[in-house]
């Protein structure tokens, strides 16, 4: 896979940075593995016609409960200018949004207060404010860690 604007060795470790990320806060192990394997979480460029050419709508996921064994899905925006630089006017860095959807597919919904759930991406923030974990650990007491 290689998101429009990135090399796949950009890319490659763009989403291996949100895995690493989301294994700060959620005690699950992320693996690569081959496309013939099941995979709880797959990331991929997503349907055009999902999005808009405008670029509005940055990524998406499948909000599935951690309870769920069902695999979830994250599409990026084939849309969009993606750059493992910092955000400019054009492109936008994936591991913000990544981090931003990961939460998502793991549980997280839309947090109204700035943090990594607020619905509007701050380039700066790829883990959950205390409040917003505080939550989540609300919902999934048991992977709460001692």
């Amino acid at each position: 896979m290689r998101l429009p604007g990135m090399t796949r060795e950009d890319t490659r470790l763009a989403i291996q940075t949100i895995f690493r990320l989301a294994q700060l806060y959620v005690p699950v192990p992320f693996d690569k593995v081959s496309r013939e394997n099941k995979a709880l979480l797959r990331i991929s460029i997503g349907p055009k016609e999902d999005f808009d050419r405008e670029g509005n709508t940055l990524a998406m996921a499948e909000v599935l409960s951690l309870r769920d064994p069902d695999p979830r899905e994250i599409w990026f925006s084939p849309f969009v200018k993606w750059s493992e630089g910092p955000v400019t006017e054009t492109e936008i860095n994936p591991i913000p949004v990544g981090a931003h959807e990961v939460a998502h597919a793991l549980g997280f919904s839309h947090n109204p207060n700035p943090g990594l759930m607020s619905p509007i991406i701050n380039r700066l923030v790829t883990t959950p404010s205390a409040n917003e974990m505080e939550y989540f650990w609300s919902a999934y007491e048991e992977w709460r860690p001692a």
